[in-house]
Formats: C-alpha cells, sequence, structure tokens
C-alpha cells in the first residue's frame, strides 16, 4: 500500500507552488505512516530482543521497507529539484534537507546501510544479553553499575571487576563487529564522493554550523579547565573516605559516605517522584507524565533481555511519545527518565508542526532541552527530600557532570580517530584510545596493572556503534544546558519561557537559531568551557 502512495506521488506534475505544498503534505502523511511502523516495531523488540517474532518484524522493517522509503523519498526530492519550483520551499532548514539527501544518496549504499542495520542490531543483541552475578544475585548491566555506589570498598570493587571482566570477554565480537561498521561506513562514504566517513557523517547531521575541528578546541578546553575541577573533586573524595588513593571503583562513591541511593524501587515510585518535581518545575511537564502513563507509554525498569540506554520515541498517528529506559533506582536512572521527559516535552509543544522532518530539532539542541530539564530536576529535588540526602545527590550528580565533560571528549575523539584511519588494527585502536583516555581523565584515579579495561569504556557506548559522531552533541548541549540552570536559578519564570520558546519552534530554525531563541550562546570554544568551569566551582563551594 505504501508503495502504490509513493507511485501516485511521482506521477503527479508539479505545476505551481499550491501543487508543489499539496503534493509535499501528502508526503508528510505517508511518511508519518511508514514512521509509526518504524517506531512501534523497534519498540517493540528492544523491549524484549530474544523475542523472535519482534525480532522478524522489525528485521523485515530495516530490510524492506526502510530501503523503499529512501528510494522513494530521494526520488520525491529529485522530482521538486528537476521541476524548478525548490525556491518555492520557503522553510531554509528543510530545503537544505532536501539539498543533503540529493547530494548523499547512491543506489549502491542502500544495500550497504541495510547491512549496517543488521550489524547495529547484532549489537544491541550482545549487549542486551549480558549478566553479571554479585554476592549470589544475578544482575542486568544497570543493576551492577549502581553497586559502584556502594557504601563498602569491597562491594564496589567486586561489582567493579565483575562488570568489567565479563564484558572484556566480549572484546573479540566487539571489535570484530567494530570492523565491520567501519570498513561499511567507509564505503558508502567514498561511494557518495567523500574521503572518508566522517566528512558524509558530518553533512548528513546536518552541521553546517561547526567543523569536525572545532571539536579539537572542546578537547583541549575540557582538559584545561574541567579535568583539575574533577581532579580536585577526586581529592575531596579521597579525604572524606580516608583513602590512600582513588581507584576507579571509588569515583562513584558518596562523598558523605552514605550507601547506594535509591530514590524509587519500582516504576509506581518513579512515576510518583516524576510527577512531584515536574509539577515544580511546569505544570504542563506534569501534564505530559500523566499522559504517557494513562496511554502505556512507559517501559521503564531494567529487566533480562531489555535492550540497554534509554530514548524516546514518537508514533504520530497518534501524536504521542513513549519513553524507553533500565532504571534500577539510582539517582542517575531517575535523571535519565525527566531527561526523556524532556525530548516528550519538546515533541508534545512541537507535535503539530506538520513537515516531520522539521516536527523536531537538530540534536545539540534536543539534547539542551534533556539536559537542562535534568538540572531543573535537581534543582527542584531540594524541595522534597531530606536536606542531608540532597547534599549527597547533588555531589554526585556534580561529579556525574564533570565526568560526561571529560567523557564525552574521549568518545567524540575516539570516533575521529576510527573513520580517519579505517584501516587501523585492533590493538591501534584499543591502545588510542587508553591514550585519549590518560589526557582527558583525572590523573589521581589509580588503573595500575587494569589500564586495558579502560576499553570497556567504549564497548558499552552504544552510539559509537549505533549513532556514529552521536556524542559532541551532549557537549554542546551540557554546556548550554548550565547556562540555562544558572538562569533558572536565578530566575525561574525567564528561564521555563525560554526554554518553552525554543522547544515550540521544532527543527524549523537552524542550530545558532534554535540557541538563540533561547537566548543562550552557541559555541564550542575554549573561553565558553572556561566560563562555565568557573561557575561550577561555585556550585561545589555551596554544598561543600
Amino acid at each position: 500500500m505504501i508503495k502504490e502512495k509513493f507511485e501516485k506521488l511521482l506521477q503527479e506534475e508539479i505545476k505551481n507552488k499550491e501543487n508543489l505544498e499539496s503534493l509535499l503534505k501528502e508526503f508528510y502523511k505517508i511518511t508519518d505512516e511508514i514512521y509509526s511502523i518504524r517506531n512501534r516495531t523497534y519498540v517493540n523488540w528492544t523491549g524484549n530482543t530474544k523475542n523472535k517474532e519482534y525480532e522478524e518484524k522489525y528485521k523485515n522493517f530495516i530490510e524492506k521497507i526502510d530501503p523503499e522509503l529512501k528510494k522513494y523519498t530521494f526520488n520525491f526530492y529529485k522530482k521538486i529539484f528537476d521541476s524548478g519550483f525548490i525556491d518555492e520551499i520557503e522553510n531554509q532548514v528543510f530545503k537544505k534537507i532536501i539539498e543533503v539527501e540529493i547530494r548523499l544518496h547512491r543506489e549502491e549504499n542502500i544495500e550497504l546501510e541495510k547491512k549496517e542495520e543488521e550489524l547495529k542490531m547484532e549489537y544491541e543483541k550482545i549487549i542486551s544479553e549480558f549478566s553479571f552475578e554479585l554476592e549470589g544475585k544475578k544482575l542486568t548491566l544497570s543493576e551492577i553499575e549502581s553497586k559502584l555506589e556502594n557504601k563498602e570498598r569491597e562491594i564496589r570493587e567486586k561489582a567493579f571487576f565483575e562488570m568489567h571482566f565479563n564484558i572484556y570477554k566480549k572484546r573479540e565480537k566487539f571489535n570484530k563487529l567494530m570492523d565491520e561498521l567501519v570498513k561499511l561506513r567507509n564505503k558508502k562514504a567514498i561511494n557518495a564522493d567523500f574521503k572518508n566517513y566522517r566528512d558524509m557523517c558530518w553533512i548528513q547531521l546536518l552541521r553546517f554550523d561547526y567543523r569536525p575541528e572545532d571539536t579539537d578546541e572542546y578537547r583541549e578546553g575540557v582538559r584545561k579547565y574541567i579535568k583539575p575541577i574533577y581532579e580536585n573533586y577526586l581529592e575531596i573524595l579521597k579525604e572524606k573516605l580516608k583513602l590512600k588513593e582513588i581507584k576507579p571503583w571509588d569515583i562513584f562513591a558518596s562523598i558523605f559516605q552514605r550507601d547506594e541511593i535509591k530514590l524509587f524501587k519500582d516504576e509506581e515510585e518513579l512515576i510518583k517522584l516524576a510527577l512531584n518535581v515536574a509539577e515544580r518545575i511546569d505544570p504542563f511537564f506534569k501534564e505530559v507524565i500523566e499522559i504517557l502513563y494513562k496511554n502505556k507509554r512507559l517501559d521503564l525498569m531494567a529487566r533480562e533481555n531489555k535492550s540497554q540506554g534509554g530514548y524516546m520515541v514518537y508514533i504520530h498517528e497518534d501524536k504521542l511519545p513513549y519513553i524507553f529506559m533500565n532504571a534500577s533506582g539510582k539517582i542517575d536512572d531517575f535523571m535519565t527518565f525527566m531527561h526523556e521527559l524532556g525530548h516528550c516535552v519538546n515533541y508534545m509543544l512541537s507535535r503539530d508542526i506538520e513537515n516531520p522532518y522539521i516536527r523536531m530539532p537538530v540534536s545539540e539542541f534536543a539534547e539542551l532541552i534533556s539536559i537542562a530539564m535534568e538540572f531543573f530536576t535537581l534543582e527542584e529535588l531540594k524541595n522534597i527530600i531530606d536536606e542531608n540526602l540532597y547534599k549527597d545527590i547533588f555531589t554526585k550528580y556534580y561529579s556525574l557532570i564533570l565526568k560526561r565533560l571529560t567523557h564525552i571528549g574521549k568518545i567524540d575523539g575516539f570516533q575521529h580517530f576510527l573513520y580517519l584511519n579505517p584501516d587501523h588494527s585492533w590493538e591501534k585502536r584499543e591502545s588510542y584510545f587508553i591514550e585519549l583516555d590518560k589526557k582527558l581523565s583525572p590523573s589521581n584515579v589509580n588503573w595500575d596493572s587494569i589500564e586495558y579495561l579502560k576499553n570497556v569504556t567504549w564497548y558499552k557506548q552504544l552510539h559509537i556503534f549505533l549513532y556514529p559522531f552521536y556524542y559532541i552533541d551532549y557537549g554542546i548541549a551540557l554546556l548550554s544546558a548550565i547556562r540555562l540552570w544558572k538562569i533558572y536559578r536565578e530566575n525561574k519564570k525567564d528561564a521555563i519561557t525560554r526554554y518553552k520558546r525554543g522547544m515550540s519552534l521544532g527543527g524549523t530554525k537552524t542550530l545558532k537559531e534554535l540557541f538563540e531563541s533561547t537566548g543562550i550562546e552557541f559555541s564550542l570554544n575554549e573561553r565558553n568551557i572556561l566560563e562555565v568551569s568557573e561557575y561550577l566551582k561555585e556550585l561545589i563551594e555551596e554544598i561543600l
């Protein structure tokens, strides 16, 4: 049926602007219909990667439906371009999307993209099947990570080695998979007349406001200004915990020597807490959670054979988003929920934009929205939980901000290496990651004799396998979200006004224009990182 609809669309003649707009409306409807199918099948499969029926339906989409969609989309865009009416499209972002699609499309890459999707599915299956044992209990990846917050150092150490050794055992699988992905993606780039996949991907991600080289300045800024703050925090942690040295299993421990913080024990408690916090930020955000709960659009708790990570997708046929995640009660699980809620609110405020290609913003701004929601959440938690518990949560989250900023530099830099050196060996790949880690990670964490385990960091970083070059987005967003957080602390009403104004634009504006709509500077430069680092120094002084 979808094929017939597209064939009919392609047979129509474009005679004038009104005629073009009519055809575009039909194109949007067909696209929404197809992506609703895609998102439903993906939700089902990631919820249970061992369910053969779900797997077959999702594979059917990526092997049969998605290639057809790409082919027909290209043909439709080419039809518009050749008609001479391309300049009648008023939205410049969508016009650029059409131009990029025409520039990048190659028939021979469609088969490669099918294979790429299959490899991505293979990665998700590997990572979802991990199971760990600790003190006689079977734990998921999310659950064992929570043990790194345990008050007892012995338990933290056991959890660290149980997780890292078991994942490292799969080293060969991860590296073989990475080999295939790098080779395949490099071939796609060469087919599309690019020297390397990175440069092709940059255009594919619509990154016209900054260059790949600009990310080097991000890494240098983080190394100069954020890394020393993180090292200082860890020295305080070492002193408070009376440790002779900081080991990698100590960095998530409570500075106040509390045990693992469980903010909630199940989905019901998670939703209840989220409703309380969301209402304090803005009543509309609470309403969004209630809509999701009522319509069964939440899959929140960790379980076996469930894909790792968290995401938001929307089913546009009924104009509702869906949150998927792997919670086990940790503070960062709650923040993950609020992060995905940010994406949901964004969709709810822009869902009436008819064109699905500009309904949601580019990832850098989308992540600004979600990370800012985490910061707003942190502010409101202080009003509903015990003061001492809040201080503990704040310091843990504060250390997580520092870790994120440095971690983003590592993951992004690693991806540049992968695709600028597509013929590298496993050994070179793993040694490069370790060297990059040394440059950006705190120097006062002792990894003696177990440095090789640092590679587990990228094995379990799904973005490297599934969403290449989608990681610097978080760095850009995090730096800007900290600025919006500062505004929220000074003038909550002003911050929320800016926040909602930006979200309501969806993806109808360029990246810089979206940032301008919130009154936040878009920047990757060292000056911006220096300013943020000064504010971070002020924040920790408030608590300690």
